[in-house]
């Protein structure tokens, strides 16, 4: 058995993020540069694959 254990409780919704313009636009370079997904990069930055457009 571990000697420590973590638990996060979410107790209400999260509010959306604010992403900055420069984070959008790195985010989105990064998704459609050659070789990357966008799977991986939403997984990367911790988003929906659906608001990588």
């Amino acid at each position: 058995m571990p000697d420590h254990c973590s638990l996060t409780l979410l107790t209400r919704p999260e509010r959306r993020r604010r992403w900055s313009e420069e984070d959008q636009c790195r985010i989105l370079a990064a998704a459609f540069a050659p070789g990357s997904t966008v799977a991986a990069v939403a997984h990367q930055y911790d988003v929906a694959t659906s608001l990588i457009l």
